[in-house]
């Protein structure tokens, strides 16, 4: 498994859960604010050799859009020129077509996500792909990454033993729901969709809260639960 991000919102969030899943036995590598794209391709080139069964590309940063194609910042990309400075996603999608892993992902957290939803056409098979798309939280960061490991180090109310990409991406947006129920005297708009394909057959976890249905921090299930607990 490879994890790669710049720029963290919360990097202390993600650090927490890839220790934990280091500590399971998977390989995971974690990159805070590399400088140059050879940093990122050559670490995930690394893990696409060594994965069998996941593949797990996770990016949190700054992404730029150029000729219809998505690119991730590092710390040496410059704005101006970021195709030629920062890591493209169809080298990801390239150096992920090479590896054997039976179950590759990607999740994204930066600007331009759906762009990916037009790339690994042509793999097989096909990544599952999850991402913060758009956002109603502006102009204040949208808590993506945050509220993704929040699930994972907590678990989902009502959620199955093993936490899907499908599973979580229902309680992120629940968790986006229950925000705008509690914020006082700001304004936050509709619902900030997460980007979803895929993801059925891919678990991050185990579920914390699977069983102790008062489990403390544990995201709502679904969005449906908090209109119909607010409402009550």
């Amino acid at each position: 498994m490879n994890i790669e991000q710049d720029a963290l919102p919360t990097p202390r969030h993600l650090m927490h859960w890839c220790c934990r899943f280091s500590g399971s036995g998977s390989l995971s590598t974690l990159l805070l604010g590399p400088e140059r794209p050879a940093d990122v391709l050559d670490a995930l080139r690394h893990a696409a050799e060594a994965a069998s069964d996941v593949l797990l590309f996770w990016y949190a940063g700054c992404g730029f859009t150029r000729e219809g194609g998505l690119v991730f910042g590092v710390m040496d990309t410059d704005p101006r020129h970021p195709a030629d400075t920062g890591v493209a996603l169809d080298a990801v999608a390239e150096i992920m077509s090479t590896s054997q892993a039976g179950r590759p992902a990607v999740i994204l957290d930066c600007d331009h996500a759906a762009i990916a939803t037009t790339r690994f056409t042509g793999t097989a098979p096909a990544p599952s792909l999850m991402g913060a798309e758009t956002s109603s939280f502006r102009p204040m960061a949208d808590p993506f990454t945050e509220t993704l490991v929040d699930g994972l180090t907590d678990g989902v109310q009502e959620g199955p033993e093993a936490l899907d990409l499908v599973t979580l991406h229902n309680a992120i947006e629940a968790a986006y729901t229950r925000t705008r129920y509690y914020v006082e005297n700001e304004y936050i708009g509709g619902p900030s969709h997460v980007l979803l394909r895929g993801g059925r057959e891919l678990a991050l976890g185990i579920n914390p809260a699977f069983g102790l249905p008062n489990r403390s921090g544990a995201l709502p299930p679904h969005p449906d639960v908090v209109d119909a607990q607010e409402s009550w």
